[in-house]
């Protein structure tokens, strides 16, 4: 406006443009989509939904955004400014119950200016983890005899689920025992062991049962254990005498004298023990004898030899008292008494000597008369075979030699026989007239055996009653009388 009256206004129009300078920050602004997660949520499942905003202009206001790289989560860009935050990995309830993660956003300014928001991502149980116990085996020793229904073991399994899901009940699942499946119990809620009978390590030495752990989930997931269970023994049996035969802890031995010599064995301890290792070691030893000085006893092996002769001295019975023992805590042994009877006038020798060498001279009488006997029996028996064999063959050459025999059959005749001769034979001639004797002589050639002479007559006179039968009860009476000549069998 001009200072002239009146005054004169001008106008004029002033355009003011403005710089943006970046003094703003991203702003973020976060909506959740579940207050939890599950811990089987699948991956790309949105968790929350995420918008940031910068007052600046251009490049001031164009903003940026991410989450950390370590955890199972990212963001997924949707549009400008918004993001969606969604699951990239397993979630491990077990491990991570509650995730806090850290958005940040910054702006495209120079410098640029970033802003951070954290927020709380809880997951929540599902009943994926099975109940883990802290050995995959257990090894329990128990001492024999032991109280029923005392506290013997714990074993333990862990579940690292929630609620229900990580409530453990512990059972037995199999009971290897051949006492049946009540011998031993578990508590389900503790897991501890109990034994509901006393075991016997002679009867039995281990045995193992298998114990279950499960939760209260839905579905219910289960673990088992192997529990081995080793007896212990105890020293409860005493030894017992099994050599020589004791009735009523005593035996009855013999003795000859004139064959007992210093460190002849009379006898050996035998003796068992049901028990094992150092409760099983015996050891003997005398306690009370009529002579202590002729006996000695090993302590380990129970072996009882004399010490002296017996044969000079005027002893009848010798009583000994003897202890075997084990090497247990507390100790336990059993006695026995041997009575020995000592025989008198005896000569032959009733035990052998163990720790000398017998003398060949000691028996060499006895030795040479029994030799010579023998040997004179056995020469005269091999000669008398000799001759018999030598006979036989001499008979044998004489038998088979070719030679003829004249034999001669005589019988007393009647009036009423022929007088005509009748052939046996090869040659055959029969003599005599009635009431004399008749007499008939034929050659049989070769004679193998002296019966056939017999057959030979005796076949003349069955031709003769044949043929003639009114004499037969006559001829059955009268003689036959055989003759014969030649060479002698």
């Amino acid at each position: 406006m001009d200072k002239a009256h009146p005054y004169m206004v001008g106008r004029a129009k002033v355009i003011v443009e403005l710089i943006d300078v970046n003094d703003n920050a991203p702003e973020i602004k976060v909506t959740s989509v579940s207050s939890t997660v599950a811990e089987d949520a699948q991956f790309g499942s949105v968790i929350a939904v995420i918008n940031v905003t910068d007052l600046d202009s251009a490049q001031n206001g164009h903003v940026y955004c991410e989450v950390p790289m370590i955890i199972p989560f990212k963001l997924q860009l949707a549009l400008r400014g918004n993001y969606k935050l969604i699951a990239s990995a397993i979630l491990h309830r077990e491990t991570t119950p509650l995730y806090n993660i850290k958005i940040s956003a910054w702006d495209g300014g120079t410098p640029p200016i970033s802003t951070h928001k954290n927020i709380l991502v809880p997951v929540s149980d599902i009943n994926v983890q099975a109940p883990k116990f802290t050995q995959s085996s257990y090894i329990v020793y128990l001492m024999e005899n032991n109280t029923p229904g005392a506290f013997r073991y714990t074993v333990t399994a862990l579940d690292y689920d929630i609620h229900k899901n990580g409530d453990v009940v512990y059972s037995i699942a199999e009971n290897h025992l051949p006492k049946g499946p009540g011998s031993v119990t578990i508590n389900a809620k503790n897991g501890n062991i109990y034994s509901l009978l006393s075991f016997d390590y002679e009867q039995l030495k281990q045995f193992h049962i298998q114990v279950q752990a499960r939760d209260g989930g839905f579905p219910q997931l289960s673990r088992t254990a192997i529990v081995n269970v080793i007896i212990l023994d105890q020293n409860d049996n005493v030894p017992v005498i099994v050599s020589p035969l004791v009735w009523n802890n005593s035996a009855l031995l013999e003795i000859r004298p004139q064959s007992v010599h210093p460190g002849d064995l009379f006898t050996k301890r035998i003796a068992t023990d049901a028990d094992s290792g150092q409760n099983a070691r015996l050891s003997y030893q005398i306690l009370k004898a009529t002579h202590p000085s002729k006996f000695t006893l090993s302590p380990l092996s129970g072996e009882l030899r004399a010490t002296t002769y017996f044969r000079d001295q005027n002893i009848t019975t010798e009583n000994l008292i003897f202890l075997v023992k084990d090497n247990g805590q507390p100790s336990r042994s059993s006695t026995a008494t041997i009575s020995f009877t000592i025989a008198s006038n005896v000569t032959v020798k009733s035990f052998e000597r163990t720790s000398e060498v017998k003398y060949f001279d000691y028996f060499s009488d006895l030795n040479r008369s029994l030799i010579i006997i023998l040997g004179s029996a056995s020469f005269l028996f091999l000669v008398v075979i000799i001759f018999l064999i030598v006979l036989k063959f001499k008979q044998d050459s004489n038998i088979t030699e070719d030679y003829s025999i004249p034999v001669s059959c005589n019988r007393q005749r009647n009036s009423n026989d022929i007088s005509n001769p009748i052939r046996v034979g090869k040659k055959t001639s029969c003599y005599g007239g009635p009431g004399q004797s008749e007499y008939c002589a034929f050659n049989s050639g070769i004679v193998q055996e002296r019966f056939s002479i017999f057959e030979t007559c005796s076949s003349y006179f069955a031709l003769q009653r044949s043929e003639y039968p009114e004499h037969q009860s006559n001829d059955l009476a009268q003689p036959i009388m055989f003759m014969l000549t030649g060479n002698s069998l």
